[in-house]
């Protein structure tokens, strides 16, 4: 017949499947971390977007200044000079 399908060497056999048993445990966790620290991530992109969210809907609310109305006017009609 063929090989059997693991080795005879029953102590073998055992740490085989310890570790791989060991191996999948390892993966899981680092699986299980990565997952948690996206939800981390998730979770602090929505708050974040929820207050520029929040920001924009007030600014669009209050009226907005027009490009003439925020120069102001010069007194005297001349050029203002900086002291030097």
């Amino acid at each position: 017949m063929g090989h059997p399908p693991f080795p005879l060497d029953y102590a073998r056999q055992a740490r085989l499947f310890r570790q791989g048993r060991e191996r999948w445990k390892r993966r899981c966790a680092a699986k299980q971390a990565e997952i948690r620290a996206l939800r981390v991530r998730i979770r602090d992109l929505e708050a974040s977007r929820a207050r520029w969210k929040q920001a924009a809907l007030q600014n669009r609310s209050q009226p907005q200044p027009t490009a003439t109305a925020r120069l102001e006017p010069n007194p005297g009609g001349a050029a203002a000079r900086r002291p030097s």
